[in-house]
């Protein structure tokens, strides 16, 4: 017998990311401040009983043979107590290694549609800690909210209210920044990796984004001065940006993504112009209002 849904899997994109001190567990405490965009793949799950494991087929880009779907269905299965084959399709369109929350996001959309499918009733915060072992954005992709804010490693969720619905455009140079190295070389720049005072709390973080115009917020990317040392593209990029009045842009993740929010459509086409004359990868997106994942969480 078979059981069959499809989840759209949304992008993210960090309007602010602070990274605090690296623990005795070699993770690093965070602030940042996620909001869900209008770039997202798609996935097709089958509960399959005639097979065994975890069988999956991807389009749109080539995923490593051991991923985070493969290993969501591995937690799900442990936390749930529930032995099962698994037929997946994933029609991708968020670049892996683009710090846009891809990776996290499919983890998330397999622990969801196979808690609803397998009728388990895993609640929110298991599914919460079960996800969290396979990637750190998983949490908030759980949580259901268009924008929170996060922190510790990952796993504390605070839903922001956000009425941000300015376009945006994404824009990836042809680099990957790998997140390893990204944490690595920013603990060898620091002086005390496991002592870090951040700049921006909490309540301020949020009283920036929801009472300021994106021109005026004063958020971070811990890992920017990283990159743009390393790749020149990025400077390039937010020169073009600025030139063409970009109210906002920020790195997102630790890359290789970019994101421009603009409050003129007419100045974020010419930008986009621009860049994919100089042969960047560009979307133009907007900033979600509801979470595709928010119908899951009536558990």
């Amino acid at each position: 017998m078979e059981w069959s849904v499809q989840v759209p899997s949304p992008a993210k994109v960090n309007l602010h990311l602070e990274i605090g001190p690296v623990e005795d567990s070699g993770l690093h405490q965070l602030r940042s401040l996620f909001h869900l965009i209008g770039l997202q793949d798609t996935l097709y799950l089958t509960i399959d009983d005639d097979i065994e494991g975890f069988q999956l087929i991807c389009r749109g880009y080539q995923i490593p043979e051991e991923n985070t779907l493969k290993r969501a269905y591995a937690v799900f299965r442990e936390a749930a107590g529930r032995n099962f084959g698994c037929r997946a399709e994933l029609i991708k369109r968020i670049p892996p290694g683009s710090g846009l929350g891809g990776g996290s996001s499919n983890a998330a959309a397999v622990l969801a549609a196979l808690n609803s499918l397998t009728g388990s009733g895993l609640t929110q915060a298991q599914l919460k800690e079960a996800g969290s072992t396979v990637g750190s954005d998983v949490p908030f992709f759980l949580q259901g909210v268009p924008c929170a804010f996060v922190e510790g490693t990952g796993e504390q969720v605070s839903e922001v209210p956000s009425s941000c619905r300015l376009p945006a455009l994404i824009i990836m140079p042809d680099v990957r920044v790998s997140t390893r190295w990204a944490y690595a070389a920013l603990d060898e720049m620091r002086e005390d990796p496991r002592s870090y005072t951040y700049q921006m709390g909490k309540l301020q973080c949020i009283r920036e984004f929801q009472e300021k115009d994106p021109s005026e917020w004063a958020f971070k990317n811990s890992f920017l001065p990283l990159v743009e040392k390393h790749w020149p593209d990025y400077r390039n990029i937010r020169e073009v940006l600025q030139e063409h009045h970009v109210s906002f842009e920020a790195l997102s993740g630790s890359g290789a993504a970019v994101v421009g929010i603009f409050r003129h459509l007419s100045r974020l086409y010419s930008c986009k112009t621009e860049l994919k004359r100089s042969r960047y990868w560009v979307k133009y997106v907007k900033m979600l209002a509801n979470s595709p994942f928010a119908v899951y969480n009536e558990f």
